[in-house]
């Protein structure tokens, strides 16, 4: 009730929490995954900040920490994982499914968060490397081992004295 606010500044405050438009206690990580814009395989952390205060679907955070805690709490259960990126395009750091202090989270430009999948899939092409093909030793019919033969050595034919004629 507005006569219940002691300023227009509190009664504004209540009204926005009342109705789910600004966020105090928290932000579930979900909730970032179910607004994760398509466009996006890396979102930068600061890009999800920005879009704390840019969107209406976004509720308003009253201390940028609550963000911080969210991405922490989202790397820590495996839900979406903190990256920063290379030149090559490779992920480093990269924090998923492990404890991240709320303080190491940066809201940058450089720095972003993924989700799981794309997560799992980085992780996957890189325990994958590519193995090489096994030598077999050759056998001859009998089936005994062949030792191997060294390759050739570069041969270059004799020089032979050209007679100049004239």
């Amino acid at each position: 009730h507005s006569s219940a606010a002691t300023d227009l500044a509190s009664l504004i405050v209540t009204r926005l929490s009342s109705d789910g438009d600004l966020e105090t206690k928290g932000i579930s990580p979900s909730f970032l995954i179910r607004n994760w814009p398509p466009a996006f395989k890396e979102w930068a952390t600061k890009s999800v900040r920005d879009a704390f205060f840019a969107s209406p679907q976004f509720p308003r955070l009253t201390n940028p920490d609550v963000l911080k805690e969210t991405i922490s709490r989202g790397v820590g259960n495996g839900l979406l994982a903190y990256v920063g990126k290379t030149a090559s395009g490779e992920y480093k750091p990269f924090y998923f499914s492990k404890a991240l202090m709320i303080a190491d989270v940066e809201l940058s430009e450089e720095m972003f968060i993924v989700t799981k999948e794309t997560a799992e899939a980085y992780l996957k092409g890189r325990a994958a490397p590519a193995s090489p093909t096994p030598v077999l030793p050759t056998t001859d019919p009998t089936g005994s081992v062949v030792p191997p033969v060294a390759p050739p050595t570069s041969t270059q034919p004799p020089l032979v004295p050209t007679s100049a004629t004239t």
